[in-house]
């Protein structure tokens, strides 16, 4: 009997969940094919198109078959639809990689009906696996739900060769757009005005190409940090809705460079504390408030619900996730970790995170060597995901430690998933996920020594803190998860493109919308019901 759609996209979300799990694990498509495999492959990195089922080993082709196969072949054939017994392909998971039953029972994104489905475009800088940071990577997750839900979604963004990444992965990704600029050795900008020109002119074309082939019916705006605001005039010149999902408390242009009141551009916030933000520097835009709604970044919690948490108790084992820049604050961490040496608490800590071209890393090892922490601490570097989700399966306590207005803070949402107990700084939209004493542990920005003195308590009575990693993990599941806020984002867009859509298909006309929403405080007075 068939699968049902259902049961396939079921088995494609476990294909992601594994896929990103065991870099060891090929998966090979055998295109073309009727079946939901297309809108997936941009959730499957490493997937490789190939022509014949000879370059690839075959799924078996029956139970008794699975069971003689012995270790599991590392290159699976995915067809188009996917092999008629899902019992098959779940046996073979299981023979290769002994992976509990209730991993593969994870919750799924439902098609949207058809009169639901839009096209959209997303217009951004930089776009995984070149990225720098949690902003790309929170456009990117959007993305991959959105098309879990079946909107068509095409990307438009630059290449920067120099930030790695095998692009052969992409997927409906055009990387034509050039920034005015490079984030290569650091940032730098363009300053010959002749050549800024010529590259705003050339990205105008590729963007009025987008416009005519794809007929996209909304635009997800990214971070437009080198791309510059005449890309959304030139946007708001063709009445097309755009929603900007901005990845930071204050945006990169003045508010006279943004599209004015009645055109349909609605800025989207990434927490409350940035949708507070926003609304102040938008106000001199007119008479009334800018609703700004919070649509979190969130993490992809279902990679991460199937760890089980290291117990707390005995050496302190930490770790830190972020970019390694003073902003993050991983020197406060050492700081912090110089005064437990010092008070003679045993721990270990990892530090990930790519680096940026000053001195800062340098500065974090010579300070390991002078303290004589080297051997307890290691500086990792960047991390794929399903490496950060193996350093979090061993680190029962994660450290946040920012040191400035923190947007949102992916890496603490992540760590709250995998059932880490979350010690963070707080500051900005961060607080808004770890609470002190209910679901995480809070210091005082930038002072290590209150930071010695939590993890030092937590070394101490590690029982008092189990419930709170339990809360913790609730609360990432129930209010940040990326696939939820996607369904949300795909709610105002589904909404506002369905008000008036004989506007957003004409090309030659404006149109004004209002999209009538104000930011809420539901967050707070839910939050308390995990007490």
């Amino acid at each position: 009997m068939p699968l049902s759609l259902a049961t396939q996209i079921e088995l494609l979300e476990t294909l992601q969940v594994l896929h990103q799990k065991h870099e060891a694990l090929a998966l090979h498509w055998l295109p073309p094919g009727p079946g939901p495999m297309a809108r997936h492959a941009a959730n499957l990195p490493r997937l490789r198109l190939v022509a014949s089922p000879q370059q690839a080993q075959l799924v078996a082709g029956s139970a008794e078959q699975l069971l003689g196969l012995g270790p599991c072949p590392r290159a699976l054939l995915l067809t188009d639809p996917l092999p008629p017994s899902g019992e098959q392909l779940i046996a073979l998971l299981l023979q290769g990689y002994q992976l509990q039953p209730q991993c593969l029972l994870l919750p799924v994104l439902q098609p949207l009906p058809p009169e639901q489905r839009l096209r959209i475009l997303v217009l951004t800088n930089l776009y995984p696996p070149q990225e720098l940071g949690g902003y790309g990577r929170s456009i990117y997750d959007f993305v991959a739900n959105l098309r879990l839900l079946d909107h068509s979604v095409q990307v438009l963004t630059s290449d920067a060769p120099y930030l790695g990444g095998d692009l052969n992965l992409d997927h409906q990704v055009d990387r034509s757009l050039q920034l005015l600029g490079s984030y290569d050795g650091g940032l730098t900008s363009v300053n010959d005005p002749t050549e800024r020109q010529r590259r705003q002119a050339l990205n105008g074309a590729l963007l009025e190409q987008q416009l005519q082939q794809w007929c996209p019916q909304a635009v997800l705006l990214g971070n437009l940090d080198m791309l510059g605001p005449e890309l959304v005039h030139q946007l708001m010149a063709r009445g097309v809705p755009c929603w900007h999902h901005h990845g930071f408390s204050q945006p990169a242009f003045a508010p006279a460079q943004l599209p004015a009141p009645g055109q349909p551009y609605y800025p989207l916030a990434n927490s409350h504390f940035s949708a507070r933000k926003l609304q102040q520097h938008l106000s001199g835009r007119g008479p009334q408030p800018v609703p700004v709604p919070v649509i979190y970044p969130g993490a992809q919690t279902h990679l991460f619900a199937d760890l089980q948490p290291q117990p707390l108790g005995g050496p302190l084992r930490i770790a830190f996730a972020g970019l390694l820049i003073g902003a993050k604050g991983a020197h406060v961490l050492l700081e912090a970790l110089a005064r437990l040496k010092e008070w003679g608490v045993p721990f270990s800590c990892e530090l990930a995170g790519g680096r940026l071209a000053d001195d800062y890393p340098n500065h974090l090892q010579r300070f390991l060597e002078q303290a004589g922490m080297a051997g307890q601490v290691r500086l990792l570097g960047k991390l794929a995901r399903h490496q950060l989700r193996e350093l979090l399966a061993r680190s029962p306590v994660f450290v946040f430690p920012s040191t400035w207005e923190e947007p949102f803070g992916i890496s603490q949402v992540e760590a709250l998933s995998a059932g880490c107990l979350v010690v963070s700084s707080g500051t900005g939209g961060a607080g808004e996920t770890v609470h002190d004493d209910l679901n995480g542990r809070r210091f005082r920005p930038s002072d290590s020594t209150h930071l010695a003195e939590v993890l030092a308590d937590i070394y101490r009575n590690p029982q008092a803190h189990e419930p709170l990693r339990q809360r913790g993990r609730r609360l990432a599941q129930t209010h940040f998860d990326t696939a939820r806020e996607t369904q949300k984002l795909s709610r105002l867009m589904v909404e506002r493109v369905r008000e008036r859509p004989q506007k957003i298909h004409s090309l030659s006309q404006k149109t004004t919308f209002n999209l009538g929403l104000k930011t809420s405080a539901a967050f707070e007075s839910s939050i308390e019901q995990l007490n």
